[in-house]
Formats: C-alpha cells, sequence, structure tokens
C-alpha cells in the first residue's frame, strides 16, 4: 500500500491595527502507517499411516539354479528324474535312472537328505556293459520311505531308489563277489532312516569308460556318453544317522 504524505501550507492573514504582513505556517500532515495483513497458518496436516504389510510365509530358498527347493528331500530328486532323461532311456541301469536333470539343475553343488538304506543282497537282472571306475556302481541305494518288498527282510526296500556312487576313499561298499563289504560305511545302516550328503559331477567322472559290452542285451553308450553317466550318478560324501 502506497502511502501519501504532503505538506500543506496554510496561509493564515492575521489583521492587526496598523497592518502587517502575513505569516506562513507549516502544518505536516500526519503519516500513515502502512497496513498489515494477517496471514493465516494453515491447519497441521495429519500424515496418513499406512496400512501394516500383510504377513507372508517365507518362499522356499532355491538351490544354485533354481529347479529344486531348498532344503531338498530324496522325492524331489528322484522325482526331477522322471520322465527319464535320454542317456537313462537309451542305456538303462538295473537301480534306476541316471540323475540327469538332477545334474543339470545342481552341477556339482552340495546337497543333504533323509534317505531310507535299501540294500539288496544281490542285484538281478542283466546289463549291457559295464564300466570303471567299479564304485561308480555299487550295491547301496537309498529311497524316501520305508516301504519293503518283504517284511521278512526289512532292509529290502520296494523303492524307488537313488543309486549312489561311494568312492573307496569313502568306503568299500561293493565287493568283488557281489556281497556288500562290510567296512563299507553303509553297512551298519542297513534298513535305517539315515541323512546323506553328497554331489553330482564328480571330478573322477573325466576317467569314466565302458570296459565290456554285451550287445545282445541292449547298446552301450561311446566314450563321451559314458563320462556323461557317471557325471549324473549321485557321489556319496558322508552318511550319518537321522535324528
Amino acid at each position: 500500500m502506497r502511502t501519501i504524505a504532503g505538506a500543506l501550507l496554510v496561509f493564515i492573514v492575521a489583521g492587526c491595527a496598523g497592518g502587517g504582513s502575513p505569516t506562513a505556517v507549516s502544518s505536516a500532515a500526519p503519516s500513515v502507517a502502512p497496513a498489515t495483513t494477517a496471514v493465516p497458518t494453515p491447519a497441521a496436516t495429519a500424515t496418513p499411516t499406512a496400512p501394516p504389510a500383510p504377513t507372508l510365509p517365507p518362499a522356499p530358498t532355491p538351490t544354485p539354479r533354481g529347479c529344486l527347493p531348498d532344503p531338498i528331500s530324496l522325492v524331489d530328486l528322484i522325482g526331477i528324474d522322471k520322465p527319464q532323461g535320454p542317456l537313462s532311456a537309451k542305456y538303462p541301469q538295473i537301480a534306476g535312472p541316471y540323475g540327469e536333470h538332477a545334474l543339470a539343475c545342481l552341477g556339482g553343488a552340495s546337497i543333504t537328505f533323509k534317505g531310507f538304506v535299501a540294500v539288496p543282497e544281490g542285484l538281478g537282472g542283466v546289463t549291457a556293459f559295464s564300466y570303471e571306475p567299479t564304485w561308480f556302481f555299487t550295491g547301496y541305494w537309498v529311497q524316501p520311505t520305508a516301504a519293503v518288498m518283504d517284511p521278512a527282510f526289512p532292509e529290502f526296500g520296494a523303492g524307488p531308489w537313488l543309486a549312489m556312487a561311494i568312492p573307496k576313499e569313502v568306503g568299500n561298499c561293493w565287493g568283488a563277489d557281489g556281497i556288500a563289504d562290510p567296512t563299507c560305511p553303509f553297512q551298519p545302516y542297513a534298513g535305517k532312516w539315515v541323512m546323506v550328503t553328497g554331489h553330482y559331477d564328480d571330478p573322477a567322472a573325466k576317467d569314466c569308460r565302458v570296459v565290456s559290452k554285451s550287445p545282445e542285451v541292449g547298446p552301450a553308450p561311446n566314450a563321451k556318453q559314458m563320462v556323461q553317466i557317471c557325471r549324473s550318478t549321485f557321489v556319496l560324501d558322508k552318511v550319518a544317522p537321522a535324528s
């Protein structure tokens, strides 16, 4: 707002006897203070509170390649190779399919699972080929249940099975006569529940090779396929009683 102040000159003529000059009187107009406008203070606005996020169950931790839940169960491990891979279909083994899909999923990662030890007295059936190192094929298998073929023989499981290779440094688990060696670490656990730790893609697989063939039974893998079969075989690291 603009304030206008001016000076007003008022001439007052005073009459005296004998006459006199008029005297000029200066009167300053009163100054006007600038008007102020009160700015209203806005009312405080309450910040809305977001509702709490719903509590969700934790998601399964993926394995290195995310194709099996963690922890892995033996049911998961056996189930991932149904349907069978191409090597299992063309060069079948007595104990069940090779772990071709498990190998693709897990690589050489260490895994632990619970299983029931099934120990056949002798392996029935025939195979079209044999291979070395011989410890890649043993008579010790694990299965996800305690189901047995005959209650009179609780160590002879009904499957489905996961066959495993047992390196010589872990124990000798398949004697030359086809009977399990009593020094094998699995021997005390026949027909019992155990915790098994092991892996696929063992470095020794590069040395696998076919040593005999029975063409009348079926075909045998070539050198590259034989190495892949051993890579897709589960190799035992350790076994302990299940709690």
